[in-house]
């Protein structure tokens, strides 16, 4: 072949393109958590400014002149996209100074949303316009027609394996510089092999250059970041671990902990985790053998072997950096301490031990992912694990003298949720309120004095857990002032797994501090009439049947559902697995992999289509797929709610997750293909139409990622989400059936 660059060359190059975005979204959205704070608002927040810019990027082909050398300005943009990586990370590390907020200081949504807007812009536009930028090279190189499902099924192929490799292979090694670094790497090779002109000869001296950069600068970067992030703070260590980043601070007479930018724990913290500890074990008669669920690394384990009857303490602490980090400075060598490795909903389905003392040590519900600790089912695993006399401690962060209605509405829910299920409970007030719960009632207490006795019985060594300050901490008049402004809750709501209203409460206390307009809007939306809403959308409905009159915008408009539907998708079956299986983070990158999968084989599939005039009535077929798809899971939703999971069944259950992460990405990456060969069809303008295409599929995602992560899924549950998504897809095909004979009959 007489050019040096030939479809198969830019085969490598759109790899890259899609390798890139995935690969830099996982890094720099966990940048983004590190800075700000990382419940599900935030993630879905900050990932739809993502795929909005993004998405407006591609869109930006309809409104600029064609470029008359598209190969050297996707070369051009390679090298501007390998220097704009940096660039955002030290952009990141610097956000929280231009807002005058310390290190580990908590921030609020609108800020965030500012920040995510101004320094997300550059990446997310360039990137995104190398879609369409891309089809209209492949097109051009090829002679059988526009190339927008090639490009598409090239970049979700690129997009799986650069995120398997980001999120089971480099997350777990390497620092989140030398991450990033990496992928400026790759498209510094990619832009040389094009600026340069020498094809393929240019990868491997190119590719070394790249190999040299990374692994001279990389540590280099990360260091120059966290120096920036955190100012004079002596950061003794920063681990990019697969829950979160964890910053290690180390003052003369205390070490803390941050994981994702807040402060997680201190070592030493006495007051901490003795009220941890000794509240929940004051509470058994002679507590031999307990499980920690969180914080054994804080001084927990420790604390809990001064009770002279302890025997044995499990420690759940599925974080191995933690464990790494802590070993230096929390001595865990006694025998009778036992390290599990493993998520704690995970271990308490599994395990056949039975417990005097389960004391769950985790921050409030602030995540659906931690919202899994504080649910009917979690509490009903718990109890099923305590010996008979057993008892069961977690506590929540509250105020000392002053309870709103919000903090009410959320310490009623959790209190609620643990009456379903344990019999007997107590509240001890404070700053952190503890909820202690039993079969057995004949040990509970909030008595200052039978709690002061059997803490000289057990001869304990305590700072704070002392007569004096529990004749204060326990007075009847705090223990009643707790109890009846949660009283004042008539009807609590019951956290269930799928229906996560904890999450919602927490996150309206935390927009109480932050942005009370959003917390009416939460509340608004939480008490409003159904009628309002139904009326809302029927007028939505009819102005979309008034508008949506041809094929061409029916079609549009079911790529935007479908990527509404797709993210949102899997962010539930995500969710879910965790809810059962525990947070298993391998498993959960394989569904991510899973769905790209299905992406890239439906892409595929749908390219080798040779007659146009099955498009569309394969088209409305896949939509009708991804409207039942959501009643499939309903189904499967409700099995393995009603029917818990047996070990032997494990396996099969975990397939059944993968098998519909694959399913979900199939009919998406059908669907685009599909789309893009119809329209394409009869349009000149091919770099237009990708860019459209992938425009409003990527803004569908956006208005996904925000919607389901924090309305839907807090205000609704996942079943009624995934009600509402299937009904969203009827309306999408109703208006392809519609659309489809109106342009028949013309």
């Amino acid at each position: 072949m007489s050019r040096i660059h030939n479809k198969y060359f830019w085969v490598g190059s759109i790899l890259i393109i899609g390798a890139t975005s995935i690969s830099a979204q996982v890094q720099f959205i966990r940048e983004f958590m590190n800075i700000f704070y990382g419940n599900e608002l935030a993630m879905g927040a900050v990932l739809a400014v993502w795929l909005i810019w993004t998405g407006l990027g591609s869109l930006l082909s309809n409104v600029l002149p064609q470029i008359k050398k598209p190969g050297r300005f996707l070369g051009l943009a390679q090298l501007g996209i390998a220097g704009i990586i940096p660039f955002t990370f030290i952009l990141i590390r610097s956000a929280r100074h231009w807002l005058g907020a310390s290190p580990g200081e908590m921030l609020g949504l609108l800020p965030m949303l500012l920040s995510a807007l101004l320094i997300f812009a550059p990446f997310c536009l360039l990137n995104g316009y190398l879609f369409p930028l891309a089809t209209r090279i492949l097109t051009h190189e090829k002679s059988t027609g526009p190339s927008a499902g090639r490009v598409y099924l090239l970049e979700a192929i690129g997009a799986g394996l650069g995120g398997l490799v980001v999120s089971l292979l480099l997350i777990r090694s390497v620092s989140a510089g030398t991450i990033l670094l990496s992928i400026s790497a790759f498209n510094l090779t990619s832009a040389l092999s094009i600026l340069l002109r020498k094809g393929w000869k240019t990868w491997l001296p190119a590719g070394l250059l790249s190999l040299i950069i990374v692994l001279v600068f990389g540590s280099r970067l990360n260091e120059f970041g966290d120096r920036i992030l955190w100012k004079s703070q002596p950061v003794k260590n920063s681990v990019n671990s697969v829950y979160g980043i964890l910053t290690l601070i180390v003052h003369p007479d205390q070490v803390s902990v941050f994981q994702n930018g807040l402060h997680y724990f201190s070592v030493p913290d006495q007051k901490t985790v003795e009220s941890a500890v000794h509240y929940g074990l004051l509470q058994h008669a002679s507590p031999r053998n307990i499980l920690l669920i969180g914080g054994g690394f804080s001084g927990s384990a420790l604390e809990a072997l001064k009770h002279p009857s302890i025997e044995r303490v499990d420690v759940i602490e599925p974080n191995r950096s933690i464990i790494q980090l802590m070993q230096p400075y929390v001595q865990m060598d006694d025998p009778r301490i036992q390290i599990i490795s493993t998520d704690g909903r995970a271990y308490l389905s599994q395990t056949q031990t039975k417990y005097d003392a389960i004391l769950l040590n985790l921050p409030n519900p602030y995540t659906a992912q931690l919202n899994r600790f504080y649910t009917k089912e979690f509490f009903a695993q718990v109890r099923e694990k305590l010996n008979p006399e057993g008892i069961f401690s977690l506590q929540l962060s509250a105020s000392e003298n002053a309870i709103g209605p919000e903090m009410a509405q959320f310490l009623a829910s959790i209190w609620a949720t643990l009456r379903t299920t344990f019999p007997h409970t107590i509240l001890i007030p404070g700053e952190t309120v503890h909820i202690i719960a039993s079969l057995d009632s004949s040990w509970l207490t909030t008595s200052p004095d039978v709690l002061s006795r059997r803490i000289k019985e057990r001869k304990l060594e305590t700072r704070y857990i002392q007569p004096y300050y529990l004749a204060y901490d326990l007075s009847q008049d705090r223990v009643n002032f707790l109890k009846e402004r949660i009283e004042t809750v008539k009807k609590p709501e019951i956290n269930r797994d799928l229906k996560p209203v904890g999450f919602y409460f927490d996150t309206i206390l935390w927009a109480t501090y932050f942005s009370n307009p959003m917390k009416q809007v939460y509340i608004k939306l939480h008490t409003a009439n159904p009628v309002w809403f139904f009326m809302c959308v029927g007028c939505c409905i009819t102005i979309l049947f008034y508008w949506i009159r041809t094929r061409h915008r029916a079609i549009s408009f079911s790529i935007l559902t479908v990527g509404f539907s797709e993210i949102s998708l899997e962010f539930i079956l995500i969710l879910m697995f965790q809810i059962h299986f525990g947070h298993v983070y391998p498993q959960l990158a394989w569904i991510v992999a899973f769905y790209m999968g299905g992406l890239s084989l439906g892409a595929w599939m749908k390219q080798k289509l040779k007659s146009e005039e099955d498009a569309y009535p394969l088209f409305i077929k896949l939509q009708l797929g991804m409207l039942l798809f959501p009643v499939l899971l309903i189904g499967f939703f409700m099995w393995i709610a009603i029917w818990p999971i047996l070990p032997a069944l494990k396996t099969l259950a975990t397939l059944l997750f993968l098998t519909a992460a694959f399913g979900a990405g199939w009919i998406g990456g059908a669907q685009f293909v599909l789309a893009a060969r119809f329209q394409t069809s009869t349009d000149k303008y091919a770099e237009k139409v990708a860019g459209s295409l992938y425009g409003l599929d990527l803004l569908g995602s956006a208005a996904g990622a925000l919607i389901t992560s924090a309305i839907l899924v807090p205000l609704a549950g996942i079943i009624e989400s995934l009600i509402c998504l299937s009904a969203l897809n009827i309306i999408s095909l109703l208006l392809l059936i519609v659309t489809g004979k109106h342009d028949s009959t013309n």
